[in-house]
């Protein structure tokens, strides 16, 4: 399905009075539509075109060449030249995503909806709470950076939260599946360019507020308020879950006038949880909620897992689910594609495959490995080009500190020159002459490998789940996974199946 187009299950259409608060019109008192869309080449007659906000490139030629093709009506945010009737309002993307759920019959009222948003653990929490669902014999859709599922058939994907006419589309999809519920991955790319828009939630999960995308928003207080949209989204009585852990998220706590619920593994807080042992396989832990305390045992290691975990239990309890089929959920989930993932064939050393590529999580990753490693951390680590260049530096600072043995590679380089993204990573470095550099990435982790020893952690970050690169304007196929396992089935360590990366594993 196109972003631009929406499917009608309204013959009739819908009236842009009625679901939009601020709009005026050029020619009558309304709009009906039961159609729209955001490009020209995919308008059809009929159509009410609405140009993608973010481009205002030649709006006017774009518009004819629309009404050239059909279209029926068009709004935007200024009032342009031409015959056809307009609706003008202050915000076209939000419009959009209103448009967008009315006209499939909007979804979110129908379903118990769950936002999710966070700088780290969105796509786990997304994961355990579609696990929980199951494992409560409740039918789900998901929308995450894994993949988008009606319940029934889904999609691979790599863009967390699609825009409002995709968005709205696949969660209608849920509806005539009779999904029970959608757990929604929310950006704060997303959010602050209305993708969301038209959604509404029963419970929104931030999961904490730790590293600061100033080079996509601008600014910390853009990021912030990206992030605090989601609580825009509740319907009257909405819930949300909040990680006490983290003091920027806590400190939201005050402004917000909705129902709230605490998690926390350190602070205080209304569902609470304590490491009872952690090994490199595995780790278990209690939680407590009121007077209930029950044990949970998981093959995916951390205190950031301990965490979505805590987020995923706050969920389902509130959705009426009993704690000891939460857990059940929990524990189905014996591993996250790219995330903390464990790869074992019967070798004598760990290997982690995890998605850190910022400083945060790059600290967080190397704590958790070090934690249950008795011999060396060995590190394989990159920085994707054209992002967070500001923070490089700090990011091998953090490799150099957290591990025993750093190997610097390339990883998705984009248009940006590999050997200056090295550069700008070795000035980070205390003591650059004791990192070590291999250009090519699957070299760099066949390298580390080789150089392991019985009880040592091969750790290797910034690619996780994906299965392919830009090099330039090229796409060049690379899977960290693939490329260790095949290493270690090679050398002669014991096979195993390899993990089918499913959305729902």
């Amino acid at each position: 399905m196109p972003d631009a187009i929406i499917p009608t299950q309204n013959f009739r259409g819908i009236s842009l009075r009625t679901v939009l608060s601020q709009v005026q019109f050029t020619k009558g008192q309304d709009i009906v539509c039961s159609a729209i869309s955001t490009t020209e080449v995919d308008c059809e007659p009929g159509d009410l075109f609405i140009p993608e906000a973010e481009d205002h490139t030649d709006l006017l030629s774009r518009c004819q060449a629309a009404i050239e093709r059909g279209a029926a009506a068009i709004l935007t945010e200024q009032l342009l030249p031409l015959a056809i009737p307009q609706a003008i309002v202050p915000d076209a993307r939000e419009a959009l995503g209103i448009i967008s759920h009315a006209i499939v019959g909007n979804p979110s009222a129908k379903m118990r909806t769950i936002g999710i948003t966070g700088s780290h653990g969105k796509t786990a929490t997304a994961m355990l709470v579609a696990s929980v669902l199951e494992a409560a014999s409740q039918a789900c859709g998901v929308i995450s950076s894994l993949g988008y599922s009606d319940s029934i058939e889904q999609v691979s994907t790599k863009c967390a939260t699609p825009r409002s006419p995709k968005l709205a589309w696949w969660m209608s999809r849920m509806v005539k599946n009779k999904a029970a519920a959608a757990v929604i991955e929310m950006s704060s790319q997303g959010l602050s360019q209305r993708r969301t828009a038209g959604t509404s939630l029963d419970i929104a999960v931030l999961t904490n507020l730790r590293n600061v995308h100033t080079s996509e928003h601008g600014s910390a207080a853009n990021y912030l308020a990206a992030k605090k949209r989601i609580f825009s989204h509740l319907k009257p009585g909405g819930l949300a879950i909040i990680n006490a852990d983290d003091h920027r998220s806590r400190q939201l706590l005050e402004s917000l006038a909705c129902p709230t619920l605490t998690v926390g593994l350190h602070a205080e807080a209304d569902i609470s949880a304590r490491v009872i042992d952690r090994s490199i396989a595995e780790q278990r832990f209690t939680i407590t909620a009121g007077d209930e305390t029950i044990q949970v045992r998981s093959r995916i290691i951390g205190d950031a897992h301990v965490a979505n975990c805590l987020s995923a239990v706050a969920v389902g309890l509130s959705l009426g689910i009993e704690l000891s089929t939460i857990v059940r959920g929990i524990e189905n989930v014996t591993y996250l594609p790219g995330r903390m993932q464990r790869l074992e064939v019967g070798q004598e050393f760990g290997v982690i495959v995890d998605a850190a590529s910022t400083p945060d999580t790059l600290a967080i990753a190397l704590k958790t490995a070090r934690r249950v490693t008795k011999g060396r951390v060995l590190l394989v680590f990159s920085a994707s080009g054209e992002k967070n260049r500001d923070a490089r530096p700090m990011l091998a600072r953090v490799a150099e500190q957290g591990a025993d043995l750093a190997v610097i590679t390339s990883g998705n380089p984009r248009r940006e020159s590999p050997r200056e993204i090295t550069h700008q990573l070795l000035d980070g470095f205390h003591r650059p002459a004791k990192a070590h550099f291999i250009p090519t990435r699957a070299e760099a982790i066949r390298w580390a490998l080789g150089h392991a020893q019985p009880g040592d952690c091969v750790l290797i970050c910034g690619h996780g789940d994906r299965t392919s690169h830009l090099v330039g304007t090229h796409k060049v196929r690379h899977d960290d996974r693939e490329v260790a396992l095949t290493w270690l089935y090679e050398s002669g360590q014991r096979e195993l199946a390899k993990p089918q990366l499913k959305i729902f594993g």
